[in-house]
């Protein structure tokens, strides 16, 4: 898949609760289920911006009983792969629009291999993921794959892919939904960006208030502090309306 020059504008999306109900540990808590206690636990501390990310991975390690597989990996996908409403009509829609879009997600990238290699995920030109999980190349891999290895890597991969296609910082959008998201939020509110929040957390909402960031657009539950978790409004959301801000509020 070779990127096109056509591209006149960037969106960088996170993933996990935010594009998919899927957790970025799902896969491995499948194979593993006694395991569910521990990496739930360390999803919500680094998403939380209690613990750096590289300390939840070095923690996710030494926890695994074993190797993760190509065949653990697509048996979690058969059986529990979901997206929100709309992904592949967001997805390509979005190339319609002359918008490359990227995937810049914690989690790791052997995930996002497969699900593209098994038609789960549309076919994307950017992924930005960790690479504590990653499986030999595939002709469905995305033609530029950046290694996330802090939360801060975000932004930093974001950049790298807008100089790549030459495209600035004020046609972009990111997208998230946590406070791991955090991070990237600040470095789009610095370069002229605009800001996406998909089912926004509290910890998202906490952390841009406290530095002044606006968070320019909501889709989905939005929530305070303290405030409990809707499940079945999040699993209402439908990401046609994110394609809808963005051709509302980008820059022609």
């Amino acid at each position: 898949m070779s990127v096109p020059d056509r591209f006149r504008y960037l969106v960088a999306s996170d993933w996990s609760e935010c594009l998919s109900p899927n957790g970025p540990f799902d896969a491995l808590i499948h194979t593993w289920p006694e395991l569910k206690p521990d990496l739930t636990r360390i999803f919500s501390a680094y998403t939380s911006n209690e613990i750096s990310l590289s300390s939840a991975v070095e923690k996710i390690k030494a926890l695994l009983p074993g190797e993760f597989s190509v065949e653990s990996m697509d048996a979690f996908l058969e059986e529990k792969f979901a997206a929100y409403a709309n992904l592949s009509g967001l997805i390509q829609r979005c190339l319609e629009h002359g918008i490359a879009f990227m995937i810049n997600s914690t989690g790791p990238i052997g995930y996002f291999q497969r699900a593209l290699a098994g038609g789960f995920v549309p076919g994307i030109h950017l992924l930005s993921a960790h690479p504590f999980l990653r499986y030999p190349p595939s002709e469905t891999d995305p033609d530029h794959v950046f290694e996330l290895f802090e939360i801060e890597d975000k932004g930093k991969n974001t950049q790298t892919a807008l100089n790549a296609l030459g495209i600035p910082p004020h046609r972009t959008a990111v997208v998230g939904d946590s406070g791991g998201d955090g991070p990237h939020f600040a470095w789009a509110a610095e370069n002229g960006a605009l800001r996406i929040g998909v089912n926004p957390k509290a910890s998202l909402e906490h952390y841009c208030a406290e530095r002044g960031i606006e968070i320019q657009a909501r889709v989905g539950p939005a929530y305070l502090q303290g405030q409990p978790r809707d499940p079945e409004a999040e699993a209402r959301t439908d990401l046609n309306e994110v394609l809808d801000i963005l051709l509302r509020e980008l820059p022609t």
